[in-house]
């Protein structure tokens, strides 16, 4: 038989006999998934050494048996996602020196064994999202050394060991959102020096080491949304010359010493909406002249004259991008980057881009006569 190509998704199978797939040596790709499949025999694949391609995807496993791949050496995509698979056998992925692509996302994963992946030489995308990870051991990544995309948000992982990517230096993507994260050590990121875009929005992270970026001097997109961060020091982003998007929206910032974006000159698109920032030190922004977006709503803005400097880069930068034509529909420079006065008297709720000097200056007296805001901390 020459079928080459066997789709048995979307049914309700609940168990295959032992010798279902015995006579179909010249399949590559198979597809099981969205069934019933509870369990696999240890030998259930072992006659098909031509496969390429297995989606056992969308099942109800709970565990795998050790040597269950063990002749299917020439297999470059596997996907275990969206089962119950607790546990790895340590040797599950002997001998897939091919895999390129290993989906267990969506799995009851407590734990991985530190030689689960040494196999895996050639290996391109991990997904582990959505699992029950707390930890990584160190050595876990030694052998992936192609590895490009590495998702691990939605997981349970406290801490990130020192030097736990360090030999991933095609490593474009890493996702740790959504984790439990508090504190990152500077060598954390080590050897990372491919990466592009880092995710660790909804983590508790406090603090940024100075030196963190450093081995990441191809970082375009940092996520650092929605965690406890309340201030930023120069020094915090050092090295990343070629960032062009910055997520620090719904964090604690309160405040942002002067020469913070000194070191992403390339900024483009800078979200600090939903923070306690009452004022924006002077020459800030001075440091981005190309940035295309800025959203800066749901702060407690302050409108006296120490708003003054932001009030006029605003209106220069709505200026600017009207200029150039490349004002587009819901550009956050048409209503100065959402930022509102939450007070004094008067002022609360108008916009800062709007405010003149005097005015400004106007709000300064205000405070000196402790006149309440008109708008509630939350508002916008």
């Amino acid at each position: 038989m020459n079928l080459r190509d066997l789709d048995l998704s979307n049914n309700m199978i609940e168990h295959l006999p032992l010798n279902t797939f015995y006579s179909l040596h010249s399949v590559t790709h198979l597809r099981l998934s969205k069934n019933f499949l509870r369990e696999f025999h240890q030998n259930q694949f072992l006659r098909m050494r031509h496969l390429e391609i297995l989606d056992i995807s969308s099942n109800k496993l709970q565990t795998l048996p050790d040597g269950i791949f063990i002749t299917n050496i020439l297999l470059f995509l596997l996907d275990l996602s969206s089962n119950r698979i607790k546990t790895l056998p340590k040797s599950i992925f002997y001998g897939l020196r091919n895999l390129e692509d290993l989906f267990l996302a969506k799995n009851h994963l407590t734990t991985l064994d530190v030689h689960v992946l040494q196999d895996l030489t050639n290996l391109k995308c991990l997904r582990l999202e959505e699992n029950l990870l707390r930890d990584l051991p160190i050595g876990i990544f030694n052998s992936q050394i192609n590895l490009i995309e590495l998702n691990i948000r939605n997981n349970y992982l406290k801490s990130l060991p020192a030097n736990l990517f360090s030999n991933l230096e095609y490593l474009t993507s890493l996702d740790l959102a959504n984790n439990k994260i508090s504190q990152i050590n500077e060598d954390t990121l080590k050897g990372l020096t491919s990466l592009k875009e880092l995710r660790l929005g909804r983590n508790h992270i406090k603090t940024i080491p100075n030196d963190l970026f450093l081995s990441t001097p191809s970082l375009q997109q940092l996520v650092l949304y929605a965690n406890a961060m309340e201030k930023l020091f120069n020094g915090n982003f050092k090295g990343l010359t070629n960032l062009t998007s910055l997520f620090l929206h719904s964090n604690h910032l309160r405040y942002l010493q002067r020469d913070i974006l000194k070191d992403t000159p390339n900024l483009r698109k800078l979200q600090l909406e939903g923070n306690h920032l009452s004022y924006i030190p002077g020459r800030l922004f001075d440091s981005v002249p190309i940035i295309q977006q800025l959203r800066l709503a749901r702060n407690p803005w302050h409108c006296d004259c120490d708003a003054a400097y932001l009030a006029v880069w605003l209106r220069k930068m709505y200026v600017a991008n009207l200029n150039l034509s490349i004002l587009e529909q819901g550009n956050s420079w048409q209503y100065g980057a959402g930022a509102t006065c939450r007070g004094p008297g008067i002022l609360g709720g108008k916009l800062v881009a709007e405010l003149t000097f005097h005015e400004l200056c106007e709000g300064q007296w205000a405070s000196m006569k402790g006149l309440v805001p008109r708008l509630p901390i939350g508002s916008t």
